[in-house]
């Protein structure tokens, strides 16, 4: 059981922030996030003996929040886009000086 706590202890320091991010995006707001992140993680440690064995166990904290893929995925792939404008932009302002 304590080698459980400290796998999962890890697991949720590693993937906290990833996947309070994807729900911030999606709600717009941090103490909903923080509540709706909490909660799956609460999720994740009561199933914690499946959840370890997956390949993807974030993938997993992120369906136990209920949040369709699709939403998640098209959001990110929007925010990657926008940031590679952002990068582009400003290289373009550095060049230019």
């Amino acid at each position: 059981m304590e080698q459980d706590r400290r796998d999962f202890g890890e697991f949720y320091t590693a993937a906290r922030d990833d996947c309070l991010r994807i729900v911030l995006i999606n709600v717009g707001n941090r103490e909903l996030a923080e509540d709706l992140v909490a909660e799956a993680f609460t999720r994740a440690w009561m199933s914690w003996h499946r959840v370890r064995g997956l390949a993807a166990p974030r993938a997993r904290v992120v369906q136990l929040l209920g949040m369709p893929s699709g939403t998640v995925a098209s959001h990110l792939h929007r925010g990657l886009a926008a940031l590679r404008r952002d990068i582009a932009y400003l290289d373009d302002q550095e060049l230019a000086t």
